[in-house]
């Protein structure tokens, strides 16, 4: 499962849910793995870097597309809500604090957005704070954040 405890102390990571800093040639997988080795220790081994993309994966719901590329405008990958999750991912594998997301769901299909804000919910059960702007959410978004 997601963990929130900080490898690096309690700093709080902002991001701009707008994946343009992935790769578009990178795949899911790869986006996770180059950002886990910029951000994790050096002494940690590979074996535990690649638990911890690998739990990513399957917590942010990315198994059925962990090999596809993430895309652009002109080159054809993910869909907007996988790489909201990509992006989200990217931020997350080095466990922070506190995560401050701009418009998590902006863009996205109700049903994208409505699945962002359930892995949003499940990232901040496991102690993580996060903090979002939203804007004209629908009442099943709305009703999924706590107050």
């Amino acid at each position: 499962m997601l963990s929130c405890t900080c490898f690096h102390g309690a700093i709080p990571k902002f991001l701009s849910t707008n994946p343009s800093h992935c790769s578009a040639t990178a795949t899911a997988r790869e986006a996770l793995e180059f950002s886990a080795r910029l951000r994790l220790p050096k002494n940690m081994s590979k074996a535990d870097r690649d638990a911890i993309v690998n739990d990513m994966i399957n917590s942010l719901g990315l198994k059925k597309c962990e090999n596809t590329m993430v895309g652009s405008e002109l080159i054809r990958g993910l869909s907007g809500g996988e790489r909201k999750r990509v992006a989200i991912g990217v931020e997350l594998v080095s466990n922070p604090t506190c995560l401050f997301l701009d418009e998590p769901t902006s863009g996205l299909d109700s049903f994208s957005a409505l699945n962002v804000v359930h892995i949003l919910k499940a990232i901040s059960n496991t102690g993580c704070t996060i903090i979002c702007s939203i804007h004209q959410p629908s009442s099943e978004v709305f009703n999924g954040f706590d107050s």
